[in-house]
């Protein structure tokens, strides 16, 4: 299904997410164009194009797909979004009415079409490719059936209107069920980056609320500590005061004991 773009972060977890997310989409993108390639070379070496002309419309959709490839490395996918699965429905149309028309083995790829536009670009892209596709179906067998010369092939006459009705409406059914998988994948990656959105914002929450509970239980040990340290200092000027022989060594032991120990300039 087809990542769409995130909204702009406004925290550092947010932005480490949407840039997760950011490379999954670009991941999406290059393995599936570069599967097309892959495919449209494929059919180039093991020689099952068998026109001059098929190779070299082959070989120009080829160039415009390692393009796009090459753009979504550097992170621009619209392009390869667009042309992939653009690509494989031309290509495989092309073939069908170069070739058997819908008796031709490359039908069995227009529902792979249908998939990689889910892929790329989400329920969009089933919604046009189902509807090329299930058009250009319908388009080539009744062209056949009702005798056009350019469509006519060894296997021209061999199936009725039924049969012409059954090709076109199940390429329609695909469709229909690959737009429903699809969405049903949307929403649920929808819900799934949306619940982790909200679980970093909860790890965030939690976090400000430990650094704040840390300050104040480091506020309230240093405010005990200073009281410990005003009764210990008490109690070592109650000790000296006890000792001291008369009224005027207990007066000047007060004022220096109570200057030192409490950090008074002066005391009298």
């Amino acid at each position: 299904m087809s990542i769409e773009s995130p909204p702009q972060p406004q925290t550092e977890e947010e932005e480490q997410e949407m840039s997760k997310l950011g490379v999954e989409a670009r991941n999406v993108v290059v393995i599936s164009s570069s599967l097309v390639f892959a495919t449209s070379l494929a059919a180039l070496l093991f020689d099952l194009v068998h026109t001059d002309h098929g190779r070299i419309i082959l070989m120009v959709a080829m160039a415009f797909v390692a393009v796009s490839v090459v753009l979504a490395f550097r992170s621009i996918l619209q392009p390869a979004r667009i042309i992939s699965p653009s690509v494989a429905y031309i290509i495989l149309t092309f073939f069908l009415v170069d070739g058997d028309g819908v008796h031709d083995a490359s039908i069995t790829a227009y529902a792979a079409v249908v998939i990689l536009a889910g892929l790329l670009l989400g329920e969009r892209g089933v919604v046009v490719f189902g509807a090329l596709t299930t058009t250009s179906l319908a388009a080539i067998v009744y062209a056949e059936f009702m005798g056009v010369p350019a469509l006519q092939t060894d296997y021209s006459g061999l199936f009725d209107l039924i049969d012409v009705n059954t090709i076109w409406f199940l390429q329609l059914a695909t469709s229909a069920i690959i737009y429903v998988l699809v969405r049903r994948l949307s929403r649920l990656v929808n819900n799934a980056q949306t619940r982790e959105l909200e679980f970093a914002e909860a790890n965030k929450e939690l976090s400000l609320l430990r650094d704040v509970l840390q300050e104040r239980v480091e506020q309230r040990t240093e405010i005990l500590e200073q009281q410990n340290s005003t009764l210990q200092a008490a109690a070592r000027i109650s000790n000296e005061v006890l000792t001291a022989p008369d009224v005027s060594t207990l007066l000047r032991k007060s004022a220096n004991l109570i200057s030192s120990e409490f950090g008074y300039d002066h005391a009298g």
